[in-house]
């Protein structure tokens, strides 16, 4: 249900205005659109104060790159990404190479450690415990497991500084390159009881609600959002406790099964094949066969127009350049649906067969929005044998990794109190999840309540 929010303030016409607010009030009640009193100054403050007191905290940038967020490393304010394929908080050194920006002193005392990632940057550094906090809250703990490092690579850089100045992992600890007790930041903290929950929330935005974006230590929040208690509406289990992976079953276009290399059916159920979810990937990363499987129904759907030719075709999804609406029409609702099958670890009756949870995205989550006019192919070639689920995949949809449960659990997220195409949707073998059908009676109630809010707002 859609949240309407209305400042009242003074019209010509009083008596009007006070019949009107009455029956919004009214309305208020019986529908739940959300009827603001205040001015939008009082409101504002309010709301500042609730949300320095809560764990919800918000993440700088969007869905083009890594999202960032800001720690505390003995005494040092840093702004850092983060990442759900680390498990070491990787934080600056004065000697740092390629490196602008607040660093820790480099005593050259600690553990020696090195590590390299999945873009090719690679660091060394040292391994030493730091007192760490979020700012603003009462998550904090004095023997947390941190990686200083003084030297990496020029091209890519792990930080720049500008505005990377560290890496916040929460992966599974057996990822962590620095090895102690605990075993990571996330750990030091539940361990310290200063979080009540060893999980990590995210609601990573896509452009235009980038500043709604949010990560949640300990998963505290609970408020009930688009028709839940603000709970998952599924969850499925991590196969590998590593990385945070899924068991892909199957993937659909259009509702219809696409067929999957023999490289990835061979490897479903070997170590260490299972797919990723990956919070600093900027695109969905599927086989070549499955990639050329959604590009042709795309293209097939004619929801282009002008049509595209064979060269823009090439160019808009193979060679990811930008798509601009000022040129091109686009008809969404001709656009295919893209859906992931996953195993959810709970057994059904059949010996050795699983239940599912099918996650189906719209067109404008693989077509994400970049800027006013122009969208992005957000999906691309990546393993034969897995599948890595980046940003496109989560920007409508609260994620929540379970470090301690070895699970992850996906709810309504971004944008879910006004939707605008439908996506994405969470089903079990059995019914819709989310979102959940509303009545005949709740729909005409939130007709009239937006029908009231529209006429106010012309007397105002």
């Amino acid at each position: 249900m859609a949240n309407s929010t209305i400042v009242i303030k003074s019209t010509s016409f009083p008596k009007f205005q006070v019949m009107l607010r009455y029956i919004l009030l009214s309305f208020q009640v019986v529908t739940a659109v959300r009827v603001s009193l205040l001015d939008s100054e009082q409101s504002s403050a309010q709301l500042n104060g609730r949300l320095s007191k809560r764990s919800p905290l918000p993440l700088n940038g969007d869905a083009s790159k890594c999202f960032q967020m800001k720690i505390q490393a003995n005494g040092i304010n840093l702004n850092v990404l983060v990442d759900s394929a680390t498990s070491d908080l990787i934080v600056p050194l004065s000697t740092l190479n390629n490196y602008r920006g607040p660093t820790l002193p480099d005593t050259k005392r600690g553990e020696p450690v090195s590590g390299s990632y999945g873009s090719g940057a690679t660091w060394k550094g040292y391994g030493f415990l730091a007192t760490v906090n979020i700012p603003d809250t009462g998550i904090i703990a004095t023997n947390s497991p941190t990686v200083g490092i003084y030297q990496q690579s020029i091209e890519p850089t792990v930080i720049s500084g500008e505005p990377r100045q560290g890496v916040f992992g929460f992966a599974y600890p057996s990822l962590s390159y620095y090895h102690t007790s605990p075993e990571s930041v996330m750990d030091a903290w539940y361990k310290s009881k200063t979080i009540l929950k060893n999980q990590v929330a995210t609601q990573l935005c896509p452009y235009g609600l980038s500043e709604k974006s949010y990560i949640d230590i300990g998963n505290t929040d609970s408020t009930k959002k688009c028709g839940t208690n603000g709970e998952s509406v599924a969850w499925v289990y991590s196969p590998s406790l590593d990385f945070f992976t899924v068991s892909i079953r199957n993937i659909l276009v259009n509702d219809r099964p696409v067929t999957l290399p023999v490289a990835f059916k061979e490897n479903e159920f070997q170590q260490n094949s299972f797919s990723y979810i990956d919070t600093c990937s900027r695109s969905i990363r599927l086989p070549h066969l499955v990639l050329d499987g959604l590009i042709g129904a795309i293209t097939a759907s004619r929801a282009f127009q002008p049509p595209l030719t064979t060269m823009e075709t090439l160019a808009f999804f193979w060679q990811r350049d930008v798509i601009d609406t000022l040129k091109y029409t686009i008809d969404w609702k001709k656009l295919p649906t893209l859906s992931f099958v996953l195993d959810t670890g709970v057994p059904k009756k059949k010996k050795g067969s699983y239940s599912t949870v099918k996650i189906t995205l719209g067109p404008k989550d693989y077509l994400q929005q970049i800027g006013p006019n122009q969208y992005l192919f957000s999906v691309g070639f990546g393993s034969e044998t897995s599948i890595t689920l980046g940003i496109p995949f989560m920007t409508r949809l609260k994620v929540v990794f379970d470090r301690e449960g070895g699970r992850i659990g996906f709810g309504p997220g971004c944008g879910c109190d006004t939707p605008t195409d439908g996506y994405p949707t969470i089903m079990n073998e059995r019914k819709v999840l989310w979102p959940l059908p509303r009545s005949k009676w709740s729909r005409f109630k939130h007709t009239v309540a937006q029908k009231l809010s529209e006429l106010y707002i012309s007397f105002k």
